[in-house]
């Protein structure tokens, strides 16, 4: 499973969302989608992450909504079981929770999960 992530100028919630998916010990492959013109994701880089999510590739590219990142992402790793798409804001509490997300996304092979913040 690939898990995309798209993010814009909040570093500090990406990096709780990776160390969440640590703790859980979330086995899904993570793609970070950073905007280039984004400036205060500049120092968010691979090696920045390393230690919080070893399995995370982070591409950085003009501005696409987030169904424009998840095409990105399906034409990148074409061979994946599973593709999902999370806000990084989000935050894993469930251990393996990502096993229920790969369920989820049934025979369309594509999850997008409602986080419930807004009550819906």
């Amino acid at each position: 499973m690939l898990i995309v992530v798209p993010s814009r100028g909040r570093p500090d919630s990406l990096r709780r969302m990776l160390k969440s998916f640590a703790d859980t010990e979330t086995r899904a492959k993570v793609l970070i989608r950073i905007d280039d013109d984004d400036e205060t994701m500049s120092g968010f880089t691979y090696s920045s992450v390393m230690t919080l999510r070893p399995s995370v590739q982070i591409v950085s590219g003009p501005q696409v909504k987030s169904v424009g990142a998840m095409q990105e992402a399906i034409a990148m790793y074409p061979d994946e079981d599973a593709y999902a798409i999370l806000g990084d804001d989000c935050v894993a509490r469930t251990k393996h929770w990502d096993e229920t997300l790969r369920l989820a996304a049934g025979d369309w092979h594509i999850a997008f999960p409602n986080d419930l913040l807004k009550g819906e």
